[in-house]
């Protein structure tokens, strides 16, 4: 268990989890993900649902898209930047790993096999 925070580029939504396990990680080369962060993927990490969730309901100037039938983005209203992704699993949401505060290579390794949409994959 580790503690990890994070926040949108403004700062107008933070979080903060103290003790938390940080699931599974991978890198998504969807097209809306690309389109999302005008790169060719985004590394995301598998957090706990309900503690992340509790930071951030009441946070003002978030705003979410359902890009898919498949998952639903939560972002800052005023910088853009994606803070989730709910798929609706009832343990975890999808943080994008930029995200977060004082990241620790350590901590959070992106595994070579964590690719998901690879065919979506730009060369």
């Amino acid at each position: 268990l580790t503690s990890l925070s994070g926040r949108c580029l403004c700062r107008s939504i933070s979080w903060k989890l103290p003790d938390v396990h940080v699931g599974q990680v991978l890198v998504c080369h969807c097209s809306e993900c690309r389109r999302v962060s005008g790169s060719t993927s985004i590394p995301f990490a598998a957090l706990p649902r309900e503690p992340l969730l509790a930071h951030l309901q009441d946070a003002p100037n978030l705003a979410k898209i359902a890009m898919s039938d498949v998952a639903t983005r939560y972002f800052c209203r005023n910088c853009s930047s994606m803070m989730y992704m709910d798929y609706n699993a009832p343990n975890t949401v999808w943080v994008p790993i930029g995200t977060l505060d004082d990241f620790d290579p350590k901590l959070i390794q992106v595994p070579r096999d964590s690719q998901i949409f690879g065919e979506s994959k730009m060369a």
